[in-house]
C-alpha cells in the first residue's frame, strides 16, 4: 500500500481543484455489464449525503458497481478529497487498473457567464490544471487530446493520453493509458473519473475502459442516486 501513497496524494490535490460546469446528467446504461468476469462478481458502491458529510466531503449522491478483486480504498482506508479509489495490482504490487472519484461544481460552460468566466476557468483551462499538476509530479502524460467524447451513448468532456512510466516505489511501470472523465450527477455538478490501464490490462484503446478489464463496470454503471 505505500508504494501507492503517490498517486492517493496527487488526486487528494486535484480533488480540491475541481470547479465544475454544466454537462448532460449521469444516467448508467443497462443492468448487464460487460468485463472480464475471471475479476470476479459484482460488489455495488454507495456515496451518499451521510458519507459525505462524515468524511468533510462535497455531497453527492451516486451507486456504481466494481469486481469484488479490485482493492477498494475508502475515506476510511485512506483520507482525501476523492470518495473513493480501486485498484488493481500485479503480483509485484505494481497498478494495472485504477479508478479515482473526485468531484467537480461551479464551474460554466466555456463562453457563458457563470462563476467559471469570472475565475477565468473553464472545463479545458482545469482538466489542463489537473495533467499538469500530474506532470509537476513526475508523471509525463503524452498525446493527450480535450474534448466532448461520446461514453455511455452521451458526451463528456474527457482528457485522454498515455503514460510511460518507470516509477516502482510509488506503483508504476510500463505503458498506460489515461482518460478523465466529468460526469454530471445534476446540471451543474458531478464526479471525475480518473482512470489507468496498463497496455497488459486487456484495455488497449479507450473505447476498452468502457467495457474490457477489471474497471469498466465502474463506469458502465455509475449514476446518481
Amino acid at each position: 500500500m505505500g508504494k501507492n501513497r503517490y498517486l492517493k496524494k496527487q488526486t487528494t490535490i486535484i480533488g480540491m481543484l475541481l470547479l465544475g460546469m454544466s454537462i448532460t446528467t449521469l444516467v448508467a446504461c443497462g443492468e448487464n455489464s460487460k468485463y472480464n468476469e475471471e475479476c470476479g462478481d459484482l460488489v455495488e458502491f454507495e456515496v451518499d449525503e451521510e458519507y459525505c458529510q462524515k468524511y468533510g466531503l462535497r455531497e453527492e449522491a451516486f451507486t456504481l458497481k466494481y469486481p469484488e478483486s479490485l482493492e477498494v480504498d475508502t475515506q476510511e482506508d485512506y483520507p482525501s478529497k476523492n470518495y473513493a479509489s480501486f485498484f488493481k495490482y500485479d503480483k509485484d504490487t505494481l497498478i494495472v487498473e485504477s479508478v479515482n472519484i473526485g468531484y467537480f461544481y461551479g464551474l460554466k460552460e466555456s463562453g457563458k457567464d457563470g462563476i467559471g468566466s469570472f475565475f477565468g476557468l473553464t472545463k479545458e483551462s482545469l482538466l489542463t490544471s489537473i495533467v499538469d499538476q500530474y506532470r509537476a509530479q513526475g508523471l509525463d502524460i503524452r498525446e493527450t487530446t480535450m474534448q466532448d467524447e461520446t461514453i455511455r451513448g452521451e458526451k463528456h468532456f474527457t482528457v485522454r493520453g498515455s503514460i510511460n512510466a518507470d516509477m516502482e516505489d510509488i506503483g508504476l511501470a510500463g505503458s498506460y493509458l489515461i482518460q478523465m472523465v466529468m460526469i454530471a450527477t445534476e446540471a451543474d455538478h458531478g464526479v471525475l473519473l480518473i482512470m489507468l490501464a496498463r497496455e497488459d490490462s486487456g484495455i488497449t484503446s479507450f473505447k476498452d475502459f468502457e467495457t474490457k478489464g477489471c474497471t469498466s463496470p465502474i463506469l458502465q454503471t455509475i449514476e446518481g442516486s
